[in-house]
């Protein structure tokens, strides 16, 4: 009895189980059927959630694909100006914002210590000068003099050693004929170069003729007052005859002349050493007046003048302040400020390494400011780097983008964001890219149904797209809606659970289904 209790029980459980599977079968066919002839539910709305703008129309506007970076404002360039030497800075005026000239005064630097060297550069200089200038004076007297002495010696020795010749030979008519002629011919010789002397001597008191005229004068008459000297006593021997004591004095004034020749050649050999020290006076006046020069150069630094006309967007010390010269490296040195050619404004940016290929010169660019939010201001792409580099682990290239408005406001340093615009198409019709259905390589769009009637896929040609939006050619008429975003999307997904196995109507260009795994 028990036994078939429990079996009636279970029996009844199992119906119950039955009917419970089978009445939520019905009611989930019913469902997909509702579904089917209302894609929204009895109310229109998705029981997931309400879906707004299930509907769209074609637009028509300026169709547009675009890069976007961000940057910073620059200038067209900038210097940092410095001072070729340091020191207290006396004077210094300046304010950011104001505007200067080329040329124009920038600073003045404590110039005091500089003008002490100077002043001792100037007197030590001076003090070389006038050595090097006496001994170059002393050096040339003594080279004329010992020159004419050397003249004068050798002369005598020559004549010293035919006096000698004459007396160790002995005398003959004809050699009295010719000593006679030579008395007379040294004695007009020596009547000529008094003359010259004399006549000389009268210009030189009027500032007429140069003491070395005068010199060579006075040493022409010396020498030929010694060769008619030497005539005389040459022709008295001859007349007299010689004896051995006058020969042997004969012999020893020749060989006193050859001393007094290689004396004057004594000397003129140490002239050489006067012409070292000379050489090492005119080295020393010489670095003497490159560091006076440099002094000099060093007293015009200290007033520092603007390198370029510009604005000073940065100053970085006060009048009062101490600074260090900036002429031993680029980094070395303290800024004064900084000034900036604003003649042209510049957008320093990157891009992405995969958007080099679209970019070309002179593209339009749209820029907007974070510091005048509800402005935008043209520009064009002027230049493209010429290589790539990592910026947080990114391959970018640097760009520039000339700004074409707003050069009284835009100030160095703002911040930027550029859309530079690759591609246009004015009065374009356009339709949403979520909007699209692409397969098979067509594309379509899912039409508004109207009643019970249902949605109608239409078939479109497409031209260009980008993230947004694609440009319509042909298949819609003005004010024609179709399914958009979520609506569009609920339909297909609506449409795979219905058929099980079957594939998805259709997809948005550049999209893959998720059967595949794929993503937007």
């Amino acid at each position: 009895m028990q036994i078939q209790k429990k079996y009636r029980r279970r029996g009844v459980l199992q119906m119950k189980r039955f009917l419970s599977f089978k009445s939520l079968s019905v009611l989930a066919v019913i469902a997909v059927l509702i579904y089917f002839i209302n894609p929204f539910g009895l109310s229109g709305k998705n029981t997931a959630g309400a879906i707004a703008n299930k509907y769209t129309q074609m637009s028509v506007d300026t169709f547009e694909i675009t890069v976007s970076c961000s940057g910073t404002v620059t200038a067209l360039s900038s210097v940092d100006v410095k001072s070729r030497v340091g020191g207290t800075v006396e004077y210094l005026t300046l304010m950011e914002g104001d505007f200067v000239n080329k040329n124009d005064l920038v600073a003045n630097i404590d110039k005091r210590n500089i003008l002490l060297k100077v002043k001792q550069n100037e007197t030590d200089l001076k003090a070389a000068r006038a050595q090097l200038e006496k001994s170059k004076i002393g050096y040339a007297i003594d080279r004329k003099t010992y020159a004419n002495d050397l003249k004068r010696t050798q002369a005598n020795a020559n004549l010293s050693h035919s006096n000698l010749n004459l007396m160790q030979k002995g005398s003959r008519p004809e050699e009295l004929s010719q000593g006679e002629a030579q008395v007379e011919l040294a004695q007009a010789n020596f009547e000529n170069s008094r003359k010259t002397y004399n006549r000389n001597k009268e210009l030189f008191t009027k500032n007429l003729v140069s003491q070395s005229a005068m010199d060579s004068a006075r040493a022409n008459m010396d020498v030929s007052a010694a060769q008619l000297k030497s005539a005389e006593e040459k022709f008295n021997l001859l007349k007299q005859g010689y004896q051995n004591e006058e020969i042997q004095k004969a012999q020893a004034q020749y060989e006193v002349s050859l001393c007094a020749v290689e004396d004057a050649i004594y000397k003129i050999e140490s002239l050489k050493v006067r012409e070292q020290e000379i050489k090492n006076l005119e080295s020393t006046v010489e670095k003497m007046d490159i560091i006076h020069q440099d002094a000099l150069e060093q007293l015009k630094d200290t007033t520092v003048l603007a390198p370029i006309s510009g604005v000073v967007t940065q100053k970085w010390v006060d009048a009062g302040g101490i600074i260090t010269s900036g002429i031993s490296s680029v980094t070395s040195g303290t800024n004064i400020i900084t000034l900036s050619d604003m003649s042209e404004i510049k957008i320093k940016a990157n891009v992405d390494e995969t958007d080099i290929h679209k970019l070309l010169p002179d593209l339009p660019t749209r820029v907007k400011l974070d510091a005048y939010q509800k402005r935008t201001f043209m520009a064009k792409l002027s230049s493209i780097g010429p290589r790539v580099y990592l910026k947080e682990n990114v391959p970018v290239i640097d760009i520039t983008l000339d700004l074409l408005e707003g050069s009284g406001e835009v100030k160095v340093g703002m911040t930027a964001d550029a859309e530079i615009v690759i591609a246009s198409v004015p009065n374009a019709k356009l339709v949403p890219n979520d909007s699209v259905i692409e397969r098979g390589g067509k594309h379509f769009v899912r039409m508004e149904n109207g009643g019970d009637k249902k949605a109608e896929l239409r078939p479109i040609k497409v031209g260009l797209s980008n993230g947004d939006v694609t440009v319509l050619l042909e298949g819609l008429k003005e004010n024609e809606r179709f399914y958009t975003g979520e609506a569009l999307k609920a339909i297909k997904e609506t449409s795979a659970a219905a058929k099980p196995g079957m594939p998805i109507l259709g997809r948005p260009p550049g999209t893959r289904s998720t059967r595949s795994g794929g993503t937007k």
